[in-house]
């Protein structure tokens, strides 16, 4: 993998507002922006913090505390077919404790049932039951009071309030669900803050929630309660900073960790407890977004770090949330995950008037706006739609269904005009969002006051129950006409569905220069560590195999694996891309030997990807005379290795793209090269060159890899290789069309070839070096299938913004097609060209589709399945590997799809080779690839001009081959000394070269051109031509465009002076004119040569006298140098 064409890549990502890092990001901050905002929301302002006495805007009884009429409001809905009986259909009653002790304090009564009967407990049970209600969610806090034993409010959900109404509802026949908070108050998405006195170290941490969780469920269950569900933690996020750079201000997590390891360790804990308190005890995981990209971060870290639950938990904000997001994440939980899911809190306001003083944030002003109806009947609907998108028939029992909460939170002396009231009794008995005794705990808490939800209760301020409570039960009711909500589908390289991809259809034709010999390769280094992440390959049959053996069969016949020194930290940790140590490639390159594949061992010389600065951890420090021991002695134990082990090892490299050194033995080209550097870094080599030659099996062969794809660099290098007598045998070069094309004057959208094909001719031609491509590849999508952004996302700008070819399967079997094509074509016959290896054609994710991106990012960190992991950073001061840290970033170039399925562009590598047994001499005209060559006795036609008789016209094959089109070209008498001279000669946009008279429109060539019309030469000077019944011209001695109006021609000695020639035929002018230069003058071209005339001139026995400068004829008393005498020329003919 060439670092720095990731370099270029990432970057050019970095510009690109739609990579999926960045849409990960912004979905976080989206979600953080939310919860802020519902958290200003909920506070006041300075102008606030006395209680509202009264609106004048509301109806009175809003704000005398009377009868509102909203208890009568009518609700009603039609059964969802899916609800079963032991469907979720629960309430939140955390605040009902506090509100009954302070409700009864100043009404006598806390709650009425529908005739108006005043509710103790079990009439408050009997009352739910009654409506259909058949679970109880109670929030506990660790400790939510002051030093003093003061509440902090928030409905004060203690213990002790949980078990009393825990109670009443068992002994009722309700379901009782327990949330613990994990903290001394309500949490959010991004406020979750440690218990009072709870320790940070993790171990201490992990000890205090297995204990806490324990204890509380030990005192439940000695007051008589098991709870039937528990739910661990409340509206639990994905962390991360607001200050990123710098791990400041963390957002969302679980009891301050700030990686799902830590916060998976902590939910273990919990759940263990909570197993070994009740083995039937439903164990729900409270989360925090509906939106299914986040949702699969829960799903998948949950189940990656081995948690034990049954329910995924969310809150659901009615005014922001999309239910079909909603939907989406049901179906996934459910049907792939197998888990239940639950909504543990929403609300839905059935007015838009407050009745306690403190400003509601159920979001009733937005869903006004957006056209919402705020009744009764408007909160049965919402919450009807809520169980559409939530129930369904795998997901209707087993803890799924919803909670609405909290449902009796309403104020405590209704209306505003007892604002003083709730405000005192939120102090007093927790009533309210937060009490000011919260002050050093909760944010906020100074502009605490009653509840700001009462507007989206059960009950109305009264006490009174609403029709909407109901809607529990008719929920129930049969329905048979209703089927269950089908979410809209979303992009399945996000979701990880079938993309269509392995159905695509690809194909190319044979390659005559292509034989079974011709190395088809694949570098398939990340393959273990894919395995043992349990990624799984198949055939085109659908059966599982090797991945080995697919490429086997499918014409695959050589196999390269990376190999890196030590690719561990300090503490075994591995730095990613596959840990290829020599265990790991040793058994990889036994295993492709076992399918009949030759292996080519690419040394690194280093413990990550090759920098020609960097040297192994080993090595560190190490003078020249050192490192050449060391890469022999390194060198030597491999190479003994693959022969101990049976390998069928066909080639070595000498490092990975080693354009600037190896080892820290760098190198310089052109003006900075110095002689002693190349010579050190030959040395360096021909160490491991050695140890391969004496150790290796015998034919084995020593390769170099350079990255530069110009001729130029690459000359450079070879002449140095052969002045020190580096013994190596095949260059190889990386070649990505989407990178490495447009090099060397090349266009990279007419000729994606061109670069490659000059680059071989320096390495076969002039230094008869063996020739291959080590790497190269393409993309079938520029969509991303794990969450890793893509090396290549995009065309470069560089391009035309194009890419070379169509990103297609078949554009990708188009450049495995063309690549072989080439390689083995533009050697001119001399069988240098051996093939190429493609990069990592089966890097694909590890589970499939950019919504698990945190998953395949924790594998990519553990199993090194992705490019980096976090522990590369230590390896790299510049940290640009640990920066690199996520998933793979090549899956859109692999030649599977993201579930391992074969791409028809794999069948490529078999279908290029030539059946033939000889391969056809090529003649003529021949397309390599989608390139036209002309080939004359099978050698490709370079500098010079050939004839085609089919068309009647003469071309020009450049030095690459490329046919000259629309352009001029030089053709020297003597390649090898252009200064004998030579002529200039055009070839049309049909490549035929140009004779006689021609009109060019192209920018700054615009005018005539003559070429001679039997050698097409371009004319330049003083011409005769026929046309316009025959005329002497005059065409530029630089450009060759024929000139008009006045002209200096400084041509030679007899043909130096000022012409004119016509505007539009361009015939020079013969004899007297009237010109308008120097304000007007009489002037005269001679009639033979053109020149305008200077001084005295004698024509038909008159003398005439003109200007020696201006050339302007004389009229009247004029003085005659030649003469030195003062003259008289007639005033109108001026004849002397």
């Amino acid at each position: 993998m060439p670092t720095g064409a990731f370099a270029q890549d990432a970057q050019s990502n970095d510009d690109d507002i739609h990579t999926s890092a960045q849409l990960r990001a912004e979905a976080a901050e989206q979600n953080a922006d939310q919860e802020r905002q519902l958290l200003e929301e909920s506070t006041q302002n300075e102008s606030d913090i006395v209680p509202l006495a009264e609106d004048s805007s509301y109806p009175a009884p809003w704000n005398e505390g009377t009868d509102t009429g909203v208890k009568d409001q009518p609700a009603q809905v039609a059964g969802v077919s899916s609800m079963q009986d032991d469907t979720v259909r629960g309430v939140n009653l955390t605040s009902y404790q506090a509100m009954k002790a302070a409700r009864t304090a100043k009404n006598g009564y806390a709650f009425k049932d529908f005739d108006g009967n005043n509710l103790d407990d079990n009439g408050m049970m009997q009352l739910l039951k009654a409506s259909g209600i058949n679970y109880v969610l109670l929030k506990v806090a660790v400790n939510p009071t002051d030093g003093n034993g003061n509440t902090y409010g928030g409905g004060n959900p203690t213990l002790d309030n949980a078990i009393a109404t825990a109670k009443a509802a068992q002994a009722n026949g309700l379901n009782v669900n327990i949330q613990f908070l994990y903290s001394d108050f309500y949490t959010s998405k991004t406020v979750q803050k440690l218990p009072k006195g709870w320790p940070t170290n993790l171990a201490k941490l992990t000890s205090q929630v297995s204990d806490y969780t324990a204890d509380s469920l030990s005192k439940l269950k000695a007051a008589g309660v098991t709870p039937n569900m528990v739910t661990i933690g409340s509206e639990i996020s994905s962390p991360y900073y607001a200050d990123s750079e710098n791990k400041k201000d963390l957002q969302g997590s679980f009891l301050g960790q700030d990686d799902w390891k830590g916060m998976s360790q902590l939910i273990s804990a919990a759940s263990k407890a909570i197993r070994a308190n009740n083995a039937g005890t439903r164990i729900a995981v409270g989360c925090s977004s509906v939106d299914q990209t986040l949702t699969t971060t829960y799903v998948d870290m949950l189940k990656y770090y081995k948690v034990d639950y049954d329910v995924i938990g969310t809150k659901v904000y009615a005014a922001y949330d999309d239910l079909n997001s909603l939907a989406q994440s049901r179906r996934m939980i459910s049907e792939e995950y197998g888990k239940s899911m639950a909504v543990l809190d929403v609300l839905y306001p059935f007015t838009e008037y407050d009745s306690d003083g403190q400003g509601n944030t159920s979001g009733a002003s937005d869903l006004k706006q957006s056209g919402k109806t705020l009744s009764p009947q408007g909160q049965a609907d919402y919450i009807r739609s809520l169980y559409k998108a939530m129930v369904s028939a795998k997901n209707n029992a087993g803890g799924a269904g919803v909670f609405y909460g909290d449902a009796t939170w309403i104020a405590v002396k209704g209306g505003l005009w007892n604002a003083d009231d709730n405000w005192n009794s939120a102090n007093k008995y927790g009533t309210g969002w937060a009490s000011k005794y919260a002050a050093d705990y909760v944010d906020y808490a100074d502009n605490g006051g009653a509840s700001q939800q009462d507007d989206a209760a059960l009950f109305d301020d009264l006490g009174q129950p609403l029709q909407s409570l109901k809607v529990f039960g008719q929920l129930t009711a049969a329905n048979p006409e209703d089927a269950d909500m089908v979410p809209t589908a979303e992009d399945p390289y996000k979701t990880g569905a079938d993309t269509g991809a392995a159905q695509q259809t690809a194909s190319v034709e044979q390659v005559p220069t292509v034989t079974e010999d011709t190395i088809r390769g694949a570098d398939v280094s990340s393959y273990e560590a894919l395995y043992k992440a349990g990624v799984r390959f198949k055939n085109f049959d659908g059966q599982e195999e090797s991945l080995f053996k697919i490429l086997h069969d499918n014409g695959v016949n050589w196999v390269r694996l990376r190999l890196f020194n030590d690719p561990y930290d300090e503490n075994g940790n591995s730095y990613g891309s596959g840990t290829d140590d020599l265990d790991t490639v040793t058994r990889m390159a036994k295993e492709a030997t076992q399918y009949g594949m030759k292996v080519l061992l690419d040394l690194h010389y280093n413990d990550f990807y090759a920098s020609s600065w960097r040297t192994p951890k080993a090595w560190k420090g190490h003078n020249l005379s050192q490192l050449k021991t060391d890469v022999y002695d390194f060198t030597k134990n491999v190479m003994q290795t693959m022969v101990n082990n049976g390998v069928d090892l066909g080639m070595v490299q000498l490092g990975n793209e080693s354009n600037s050194g190896l080892c820290g033995v760098t190198v310089s080209y052109w003006d900075n090269a110095k002689d002693q550097e190349w010579k050190n870094f030959v040395d360096l080599m021909n160490e491991g060159s050695k140890a391969i030659r004496q150790y290796a099996p015998k034919g084995t062969k020593v390769a170099v890899h350079f990255m530069y794809t110009d001729s130029g660099s690459a000359d450079f290098a070879l002449n140095y290789f052969k002045k020190y007598k580096l013994d190596y045998d095949v260059y190889g070069s990386t070649y990505y069309p989407f990178w490495s094309s447009g090099s060397d004057g090349t266009d990279a959208n007419q000729d994606p070839m061109g670069a490659l094909i000059k680059l071989e001719q320096v390495v076969t031609e002039k230094y008869k070096k063996e020739f291959a491509v080590v790497e190269f590849s393409y993309p079938f999508t520029e969509n991303d299938s794990d969450g890793g952004s893509n090396n290549l996302s995009g065309p470069n700008t560089d391009k035309n913004n194009k890419y070379p070819y169509q990103v297609s399967v078949q554009g990708q079997a188009d450049v495995i097609h063309d690549t072989l094509e080439t390689v083995t074509s533009a050697d001119g016959g001399t069988g240098l060209g051996l093939g190429a290896f493609y990069w990592e054609p089966a890097w694909i994710a590890v589970v499939p589709g950019t919504n698990h991106w945190a998953v395949n990012k924790a594998y990519a960190n553990d199993a090194a399945t992705g490019w980096a992991s976090s522990y590369a950073k230590n390896n790299d001061p510049s940290s640009t590997e640990y920066d690199a840290w996520s998933a793979s970033g090549w899956d859109n170039q692999a030649v599977f799809d993201d579930h391992g399925n074969p791409l028809q562009s794999l069948k490529a590598f078999k279908e290029v080779i030539s059946t033939k047994t000889t391969p056809e001499t090529k003649n003529g005209w021949v397309m390599d690839g989608r390139v036209r060559h002309w080939y004359d006795n099978g050698r490709m036609a370079r500098s010079h001009a050939f004839y085609d008789p089919d068309s009647n016209a003469w071309y020009w094959a450049d030095a690459d081959g490329t046919i000259a089109c629309d352009k001029d070209v030089f053709i020297p008498k003597d390649e090898s000394n252009r200064a004998k001279g030579g002529k200039w000669v055009r070839f049309d946009a049909n490549s035929h070269m140009v004779k006689g008279e021609q009109y060019s429109t192209k920018a700054n060539h615009v005018g005539w051109y003559y070429f001679d019309p039997v050698t097409g030469e371009m004319a330049k000077g003083m011409k005769y031509v026929s046309s316009n019944g025959g005329k002497w011209v005059y065409y530029d001695w630089i450009t060759g465009i024929m000139a008009h109006g006045e002209q200096f021609v400084n041509y030679d000695k007899a043909h130096t002076g000022w012409y004119l020639f016509d505007k539009t035929t361009g015939a020079m002018y013969h004899g007297d004119t009237y010109i308008r230069s120097n304000g007007g003058k009489w002037v005269r071209y001679d009639p033979v040569t053109g020149i305008m005339v200077h001084g005295l001139d004698r024509r038909n026995g008159a003398w005439y006298y003109f200007d020696q400068y201006t050339g302007k004829m004389a009229h009247g008393r004029s003085w005659v140098p030649e003469w030195h005498a003062w003259h008289h020329f007639d005033k109108v003919t001026g004849r002397g």
